[in-house]
């Protein structure tokens, strides 16, 4: 079963994936994304999220991943526009018709999930939220719990389903605040939680509520799942109570793995005995909605996180800017092209090997041209930090664009043994996520170790990865011949 499963999991990983590619590609040239796109995005996103967390992906693949995370997220941030929707809930929530009512429920709901979809970005790459936009994510969340709560008090109970909806994942979104464990909107967060868990109290008393729970297999598992949740917050001992005997077979696909995803965290027996009938539908169908593909990503990465054998190979379609990079070490390092006739010693090695990163940078800057000095003087002096993409990122132009040359940098007293590990690999390609256009020239003292050298081949065939090595003897010959060495 599991080389069935790959294969679907790898057929929805490209089926996200380009729709993303085409989402951003439509929003780069200014044509509308509607709440349903949006929507769409955003499951796609957190599905990226999971997948990523499990760590079932080799490196290059989980590169790709956020990449594509990364363009979508932009793409989310982007359409937040201040929260706009949560800033006029109240008044449409109160006296606007039905049909308004439900539509500003839905469009709130996707801006509490573009706000976990920012979360979650935090999550993967420790920033992306804090700004501006995301203040009004607590400013105006108010307004949206004022017309809820005028909801349930008059109620008004045709829409009780959608504001429950709305509710739990806005708590979802609230929860996973708290578990990334940023901290700048914590004060108000911890008061707006306490309202939202008031207002669910408060819905799922309700007796067109209860009766819901007694037959609608999706809610009950939305609101299992929240149980959870606030079980993990509040620091109390959670028991899994459902036993989901009948109905689910009766549910549609997309219900189907939205109850898998849920269980996949709440109850692993459970998620294993309902897994087969959902993976057998989703074979016998030719083809997956967008939401139905971000769906099985989540449960399937889970179902093979739960047994991992070691990362999965995929084969993934990419769209990565090809660079030759060979053409432009030249351009932007000082006679690297004549090393050749260098000569080094054994103390020249040493003298390498005792340098510290401050140094190293220092040096490798001073071999740099045609770069403005501001630039260099500004990536050589940078401190390290949590935030930091490379050691070194410089803008440069190649082929009349701008790309962003990244130096990671491993030094000789950093490196204890002989050569570069492979455990260094994600440190390499970690820019390929962060830049559209970037290219990677990895500064070592030491040689790369086989493993390593393997892996960075592997990516350059996969993806067409830009990256070029200087390294040990090269390293000290590129310093010796620019008078650096020394």
């Amino acid at each position: 079963m599991k080389t069935r499963v790959i294969n679907i999991l790898q057929n929805s990983i490209n089926n996200a994936i380009s729709f993303a590619y085409e989402v951003s590609e439509k929003n780069n040239k200014g044509n509308p994304i509607s709440y349903k796109i949006r929507r769409e995005l955003n499951e796609i996103l957190e599905a990226f999220y999971q997948i990523s967390s499990t760590g079932i992906l080799q490196t290059e693949d989980d590169i790709i991943i956020r990449r594509t995370f990364v363009i979508g997220e932009q793409v989310v941030f982007e359409k937040l526009l201040h929260f706009g929707n949560y800033y006029y809930s109240k008044q449409k929530l109160i006296h606007s018709d039905l049909n308004e009512k439900e539509e500003i429920l839905r469009r709130t709901n996707v801006e509490s999930a573009s706000m976990l979809t920012r979360i979650r970005l935090f999550q993967l790459i420790s920033t992306g939220i804090g700004g501006s936009t995301d203040d009004y994510f607590v400013e105006r969340m108010p307004q949206l719990l004022d017309g809820i709560s005028f909801v349930i008090d008059k109620n008004i109970s045709e829409i009780y389903l959608p504001v429950a909806y709305n509710l739990l994942n806005l708590h979802k979104t609230i929860f996973y605040y708290f578990a990334s464990k940023h901290t700048k909107y914590y004060p108000q967060i911890n008061i707006l939680h306490l309202r939202v868990v008031s207002l669910i109290t408060k819905l799922f008393k309700k007796n067109e509520i209860q009766s819901l729970l007694n037959e609608n297999l999706s809610l009950i598992n939305f609101y299992e799942q929240y149980l959870f949740f606030e079980s993990q917050i509040m620091g109390s001992e959670y028991l899994y109570s459902l036993e989901l005997k009948t109905g689910f077979d009766q549910t549609t696909l997309e219900q189907k793995l939205r109850i898998l995803a849920n269980l996949s965290k709440l109850n692993r027996d459970l998620f294993n005995a309902f897994l087969d009938d959902a993976f057998s539908e989703v074979e016998n169908r030719q083809r997956l909605t967008i939401v139905e593909s971000a769906l099985v990503i989540h449960v399937l990465s889970a179902y093979l996180a739960f047994d991992f054998e070691g990362p999965i190979q995929l084969k993934i379609n990419a769209e990565i800017q090809k660079i030759d990079l060979n053409i432009e070490l030249k351009n932007h390092f000082n006679d690297i092209d004549k090393i050749g006739k260098i000569e080094i010693t054994n103390d020249d090695i040493n003298l390498l090997y005792s340098y510290s990163d401050s140094t190293l940078r220092a040096k490798v800057g001073a071999c740099l041209i045609n770069i403005p000095f501001n630039q260099i003087e500004r990536e050589t002096q940078k401190p390290h930090g949590v935030f930091e993409i490379s050691d070194m990122e410089l803008r440069i132009k190649i082929n009349g664009n701008f790309v962003f040359l990244c130096m990671p940098f491993k030094t000789g007293k950093e490196i204890k043994s002989d050569s570069v590990s492979v455990d260094v690999f994600y440190q390499i390609l970690r820019p390929f996520f962060h830049f559209t256009s970037c290219a990677v020239v990895f500064i070592t003292a030491k040689k790369c170790s086989q493993n390593l050298m393997n892996e960075i081949k592997r990516a350059q065939d996969k993806f067409n990865f830009a990256i070029e090595i200087i390294e040990n003897a090269q390293l000290a010959k590129l310093l010796k011949i620019n008078n650096q060495l020394n």
